[in-house]
C-alpha cells in the first residue's frame, strides 16, 4: 500500500509537464500534493535514520530539523502581525465590503445578481447564479447580457438584481444610461465614493421589468 502511494505520488508530479488545464496553477497544484506525500515519507524516513544513528548524527537531524522549522515559525509571527487587518481580494473595494456587511445572505434565496464579474456578485451577497459553463467558460446568454446591460432584457433572462459600479456606468450611451430611470427598476442599495474617481456601486432590484 506504501508503495503504491509513494508511486502514484511519482506518476502525478510528472502529469503537469505534458498536460495543463485553464490556468497553470491548476495543474500546479498536483506537483504541490505529491511533493506532500513524499514530504510525509520522507519524515519516516528521517525518523527510522534517527533511531539508528550515532549521538553526532543524531545531533546534526536535530540541527537540521530546527533549522527548517524556524522559517515556518517565522512565517507564522509576520502572519499573526496582519491578522487584525484583513485584505479584500483583488476584485472588491471598500463599497463591496461595505455592500457584503450589509446584504449578504439577505437576498431572497432565489435570488440571482447579474454582475459583470460573476464571482464578485456570489461573493458579495452569498447567492449562485447562472452564468458559466464552466469554470473558465461564460454561457453565452450572459455574454450578451453583459454587453448590453439592459435591465429589461436582464430580468427576463431570469435575474432578479442588477449590481453595477462606476466602470461599466461609463461604458453605457445615453440610451442605456435612460433605462435605469424606469419605474421597474428600483436602486435598493448604493455605496459612493466620489472622491475617488467616482467610484460607486448600486444594487438594482428588476424583478418588475417583464
Amino acid at each position: 500500500m506504501i508503495g503504491g502511494v509513494a508511486l502514484g505520488a511519482l506518476i502525478v508530479f510528472f502529469i503537469p509537464i505534458f498536460f495543463q488545464y485553464g490556468v497553470l496553477r491548476d495543474t500546479a497544484r498536483l506537483m504541490a500534493d505529491s511533493l506532500f506525500v513524499w514530504l510525509l515519507f520522507g519524515f519516516m524516513i528521517f525518523w527510522y535514520i534517527y533511531r539508528e544513528a550515532k549521538v553526532i548524527t543524531r545531533a546534526g537531524l536535530i540541527l537540521l530539523y530546527l533549522i527548517t522549522v524556524v522559517s515556518g515559525t517565522l512565517f507564522f509571527g509576520y502572519e499573526l502581525t496582519a491578522i487584525n487587518a484583513p485584505q479584500l481580494s483583488y476584485y472588491l473595494q471598500g463599497q463591496d465590503a461595505r455592500m457584503a456587511r450589509d446584504l449578504w445572505d439577505n437576498l431572497e434565496t432565489d435570488a440571482q445578481v447579474f454582475d459583470r464579474f460573476a464571482y464578485r456578485s456570489v461573493t458579495i451577497f452569498g447567492r449562485t447564479i447562472r452564468a458559466r459553463e464552466t469554470l473558465y467558460t461564460p454561457l453565452p446568454e450572459w455574454e450578451v447580457l453583459a454587453e448590453s446591460y439592459d435591465p429589461i432584457r436582464i430580468s427576463r433572462s431570469g435575474y432578479t438584481h442588477i449590481y453595477m459600479d462606476e466602470l461599466m456606468w461609463r461604458k453605457l450611451d445615453t440610451d442605456q444610461r435612460a433605462q435605469y430611470d424606469l419605474p421597474c427598476v428600483q436602486s435598493i442599495h448604493e455605496y459612493a465614493q466620489d472622491k475617488v474617481d467616482g467610484q460607486f456601486r448600486r444594487l438594482y432590484d428588476v424583478r418588475l421589468c417583464k
